[in-house]
């Protein structure tokens, strides 16, 4: 079985429990849409990125583990915007996925 195969599984299966349905949450105070909710995780601990707004209405995804749970290295909390991250997403689905052939 090739290595993409393999990683395309074990991505399945740390997904699977997630939502991942677009739009808005079913709970009724629901008000903003999280475009990378369950995609991003943490380099360090890899878990899932928690995803927040502030109040001017910039969401922000970030991790703070408890620090029992932080591996060596990993910083006490960090926060990354979303639309710097949708960004990067976006150059890389131009040049290495959409690119000249």
């Amino acid at each position: 079985m090739s290595r993409s195969v393999v990683q395309a599984q074990q991505a399945s299966a740390r997904r699977e429990r997630l939502r991942t349905k677009p739009g808005l949450n079913t709970a009724p105070d629901s008000k903003r849409v999280y475009r990378l909710r369950s995609y991003t995780s943490c380099v360090h601990c890899h878990r899932r990125l928690i995803s927040n707004a502030n109040h001017a209405g910039t969401i922000h995804y970030g991790c703070q583990p408890k620090k029992a749970y932080q591996p060596h290295g990993h910083p006490p909390m960090f926060r990354v915007r979303e639309d710097e991250r949708l960004i990067g997403v976006n150059r890389f689905l131009v040049h290495e996925v959409f690119g000249p052939y």
